[in-house]
């Protein structure tokens, strides 16, 4: 059976149009890797200052174990003091933005308290 040039271009367009879109759940910095979860300290250590923060909101979680004085949520430490299971608390959502090449995508880290809770894909720099 012998597929003409425009039935096969055609095909591979639906296949490609059809493949479900990746979200990025990494990000390397070197040849290290950041993933969901990461502190900011580690992605700080292994990446470096981002080119760009910003503060997006808030949401309040309840808390899941309380270690010591340190206050933890299902996202990481985020306050320190006297806490008790299932207290809600605010946690504070950030965005930092990093550029990892001239031809590469721009990555967007969102953090939910201390930790990374998405690794997104922007648009490639100008």
């Amino acid at each position: 059976m012998r597929i003409s040039l425009p039935n096969l271009s055609f095909l591979i367009a639906l296949i490609l149009l059809c493949a479900p879109v990746a979200e990025a759940d990494s990000m390397r910095c070197g040849s290290k890797l950041i993933s969901d979860g990461d502190s900011k300290v580690k992605v700080m250590l292994r990446c470096g200052e981002p080119f760009y923060k910003e503060t997006v909101g808030s949401e309040t979680q309840k808390t899941e174990e309380v270690e010591g004085v340190k206050l933890k949520t299902g996202k990481g430490v985020i306050r320190y003091g006297e806490v008790t299971k299932g207290e809600s608390v605010s946690v504070t959502i950030e965005r930092w933005y990093y550029i990892t090449g001239r031809t590469s995508f721009i990555r967007i880290l969102t953090f939910k308290g201390d930790k990374v809770d998405k690794i997104e894909l922007g648009e490639k720099p100008q």
